[in-house]
């Protein structure tokens, strides 16, 4: 289990979404990220299918709150550093979450895979501090801090996984975001397991 407090959310058209205390110190990129992220829900939904969703509001968050930027004259540069950092983190955190998949295959006993685990997390601590300015120069400081767990790392799959997926099928249709929409709610009509084939 993992709980953590969110920061926003959509109530998928249903209501007004409201705006929130916690987000109402957010600068301009951050805000202009969580808002797209959040009318993409509104855009876009699959009951059922949480990776879809939130690769989809991630990306169209990411790449909106760019484009924001560059019409407003807003430092879409550094917002772009600040994503590399926040992806290379993501990618850094999925990449440990498979190694833990790799070791609750083995068939070892439960005692020797929690002791297993504990030193795959020490090892990942270790590794976020010798690789730090790649990952945000200690932006992530205390998030790695904190606790891990599988939900903890799921919960990261869930918003990142398929966030690339987005990227790719955004230049495939030449950074068309009527396209994409278009390309996005015909993948969202399939079957889960044909979505990415």
């Amino acid at each position: 289990v993992y709980l953590y407090p969110v920061t926003a959310y959509s109530t998928l058209g249903w209501f007004d979404d409201p705006i929130l205390s916690s987000f109402v110190h957010y600068d301009e990129a951050a805000l202009a990220d969580l808002i797209f992220h959040e009318l993409a829900h509104s855009v876009v939904y699959v009951p059922g299918d949480s990776g879809f969703n939130e690769g989809f509001a991630s990306f169209v968050g990411n790449r909106g709150a760019i484009a924001y930027l560059m019409a407003n004259g807003g430092d879409a540069k550094e917002y772009g550093r600040r994503l590399e950092h926040a992806n290379a983190y993501a990618r850094f955190l999925l990449d440990w979450r498979g190694r833990l998949a790799g070791l609750y295959r083995e068939p070892v006993a439960d005692a020797a895979k929690r002791q297993l685990k504990a030193e795959l997390l020490s090892a990942m601590r270790e590794g976020y501090r010798r690789n730090l300015e790649d990952l945000g120069g200690g932006r992530y400081d205390a998030a790695m801090a904190r606790p891990f767990n599988n939900a903890r790392l799921a919960l990261v799959g869930t918003y990142e996984d398929s966030k690339r997926d987005f990227e790719q099928l955004f230049n495939a249709v030449g950074g068309d975001w009527r396209a994409f929409y278009r390309a996005v709610k015909e993948l969202a009509a399939l079957p889960k397991e044909k979505r990415w084939e």
